[in-house]
C-alpha cells in the first residue's frame, strides 16, 4: 500500500455517504482505503484494518452523531494522532466534535457538498487534476428502464388470424352460469378474508395503544430524570453524587436510551476515583442508624458488666476524637512543604500554554485559544486531577505529562509538561 493512501474512519450508519465519497475520490485519481471496498473475502477483518491504518499517511474521519459515539472510530483517531499522521475531519451532520479534533480544519458537508469537496481537496493536498475531477464530479445518474416495443411481426400475425368458431347457445349459457357461481364463491371468500384482517388489525392497534401508553409514561419519566441528573451535574454542587445518581437511573429505567452513556460514565468515574469517596460516604450515612444502635448496645453491655458507668462509655465514644482536616486545609499544608509534587504544585507549564491554581478547588488553563476553568476532583503525591463536564485531565507532575480522557475516549497523552512550580 502506498504511503499516500487515505484511510476512511466512519460509522456504518453513514455507509452510503462514505461509499460515494470514496468512489469519487478513487475515480478522481486519489488512493483511498475503505474496509467495504478493500477487505478481501476470507481475510481477518480486524487485522486488515490495523495494517491499513498503520500503512496509510492520512486518516479521513467522517463526523456524525453515531461516529463520535463509536469507540472504534475514536480509537482510530487516537492512533493516527499519536503516530503523527495527517487527520482530516469531514463534518457530515451537526454533532459534538471531540475535543482533540476541534483545533483541526474540517471539511463541512452539512450545507454544501461542493464546498465540502473543495475544502477536502485542499486539506488532502490533492493535485490540481485530481482536485478538479473531484469538485466537478456530479455523481452517478440512474436511467429509467426502457419499455420493450411490440414485435411488429407478432402483432401483424395476431391481427390477421381468423376468429375462433362460435359455440352453441346452450353451451354458452351453461358456461355463464358456472362462471357466475364461481365468481360469487370467490367474492364470499374475499369478503371473509377482509373481515378477518380487519378484526386482527383493530385488535393489534388496541394492544399497541394500550401498552404504548404505559411505555410512553415510563419513557417520559426516564427523560425527566436524566435531564434532572444533567442539570445537577452542570450545577456541580458539592452535595451531588454523580455515581449514585447514574446507578439509580439504570436501576429504575434500564433498558433505556441513556443506559450505554450512563454505564460509560460509571466506568469512567470508577477509573478516575473522583466520586468513589462520595459513594462510600453515602453508604456510611445509609447504615449510620444501624451502626449507632450497635455501638450504643455494645457500650451499654460493657457498662452493665463492669459496673463502672462513664469510664467505659467515654472510652467507646468516638465523638471525642478530633475532626479531620478539610481538603482545603490539607492542600494549603501540602503547598507549604518544600518539594514540588501533586499536592502542592500551583502552576504547570507546557509548550504554548499553562495550567495555574486560582483557588484550592479551581484551576485555570491559559493558551492561545483563551482560558478554560477546571474543578479539582482529587490530588495526590503524583498528580492533580481536574474536571470540566465530561472532560477529565490528569496533570502527572511525576512523569511530566498531561493526560486527557472523556466519556467516549480512553486516556491518552495530551501535553508534555515543561515546568512545574508551587509559586504562581
Amino acid at each position: 500500500m502506498s504511503d499516500k493512501t487515505i484511510f476512511f474512519s466512519y460509522s456504518r450508519d453513514n455507509s452510503d455517504f462514505v461509499l460515494n465519497l470514496a468512489k469519487e475520490l478513487r475515480e478522481a485519481g486519489a488512493k483511498v482505503w475503505l474496509d467495504q471496498l478493500d477487505i478481501k473475502p476470507g481475510t481477518r477483518w480486524d487485522k486488515s484494518i490495523e495494517t491499513a491504518l498503520k500503512e496509510s499517511s492520512t486518516l479521513l474521519v467522517v463526523l456524525s452523531k453515531s461516529s463520535v459515539a463509536s469507540h472504534n472510530v475514536m480509537d482510530e483517531v487516537s492512533y493516527a494522532l499519536e503516530e503523527g499522521k495527517t487527520v482530516v475531519p469531514v463534518l457530515l451532520e451537526d454533532c459534538e466534535i471531540p475535543f482533540r479534533l476541534r483545533r483541526l480544519q474540517f471539511a463541512d458537508f452539512t450545507t454544501s457538498h461542493k464546498t465540502g469537496k473543495e475544502t477536502l481537496s485542499k486539506a488532502l493536498h490533492l493535485g490540481d487534476e485530481v482536485k478538479s475531477k473531484l469538485v466537478s464530479e456530479s455523481g452517478t445518474s440512474s436511467q429509467e428502464p426502457v419499455a420493450a416495443k411490440p414485435d411488429p411481426v407478432t402483432t401483424s400475425t395476431t391481427a390477421q388470424s381468423s376468429p375462433p368458431p362460435q359455440e352453441a347457445p346452450a353451451t354458452v349459457a351453461a358456461k355463464a352460469t358456472a362462471s357466475a357461481n364461481s365468481s360469487g364463491s370467490k367474492k364470499g371468500i374475499i369478503y371473509a378474508v377482509i373481515a378477518v384482517i380487519a378484526v386482527v388489525a383493530i385488535w393489534g392497534i388496541y394492544s399497541i395503544t394500550s401498552s404504548g401508553e404505559g411505555h410512553n409514561d415510563m419513557m417520559a419519566q426516564c427523560k425527566a430524570d436524566w435531564e434532572e441528573l444533567e442539570t445537577d451535574l452542570a450545577t456541580d454542587t458539592e452535595s451531588f453524587n454523580e455515581l449514585a445518581a447514574l446507578r439509580r437511573h439504570i436501576e429504575l429505567y434500564a433498558p433505556c436510551p441513556h443506559e450505554n452513556e450512563a454505564m460509560d460514565r460509571i466506568s469512567f468515574l470508577k477509573a478516575m476515583g473522583g466520586d468513589a469517596g462520595d459513594v462510600a460516604t453515602t453508604d456510611i450515612e445509609e447504615n449510620g442508624n444501624e451502626n449507632q444502635a450497635s455501638s450504643t448496645n455494645s457500650s451499654a453491655a460493657s457498662t452493665n458488666a463492669q459496673g463502672t458507668p462513664g469510664t467505659t462509655n467515654n472510652m467507646g465514644n468516638t465523638n471525642n476524637t478530633e475532626p479531620e482536616e478539610t481538603p482545603e486545609e490539607v492542600i494549603e499544608e501540602a503547598i507549604a512543604s518544600d518539594a514540588v509534587n501533586g499536592n502542592n504544585v500551583q502552576k504547570v507549564t507546557y509548550n504554548g500554554g499553562m495550567f495555574m491554581q486560582k483557588t484550592p478547588k479551581i484551576w485555570l488553563e491559559v493558551n492561545e485559544n483563551g482560558e478554560r476553568i477546571f474543578k479539582v476532583t482529587k490530588r495526590d503525591q503524583d498528580a492533580v486531577y481536574l474536571r470540566e463536564g465530561d472532560v477529565r485531565l490528569r496533570l502527572d507532575v511525576t512523569n511530566f505529562v498531561v493526560y486527557y480522557t472523556d466519556a467516549n475516549t480512553a486516556e491518552f497523552q495530551l501535553y508534555v509538561i515543561d515546568e512545574i512550580s508551587k509559586d504562581i
